[in-house]
């Protein structure tokens, strides 16, 4: 599932991270790297994906999220 499909609330676990090399560099940074936990905090349908990355929120371009494969827990 994309980052960018995810609900408020939820958590869940990085998969993997594509895009551009330029772009990679720069999320992995910020502490976005595969097998990292998250938390979507806010998910509006116009803005950035806001999200709970290691105890920081993190606000994400939508398109952005799309090249994040996370998988989500249920439960």
């Amino acid at each position: 599932m994309k980052l960018s499909e995810v609900k408020a609330g939820q958590r869940g676990k990085i998969l993997s991270v594509g895009g551009k090399e330029d772009f990679q560099r720069r999320i992995t940074a910020v502490g976005i790297i595969p097998g990292g936990a998250f938390e979507v905090v806010k998910n509006d349908r116009k803005y950035p994906v806001l999200l709970d990355v290691r105890s920081t929120v993190l606000a994400v371009n939508r398109k952005d999220c799309d090249a994040v494969l996370v998988e989500v827990n249920h439960e």
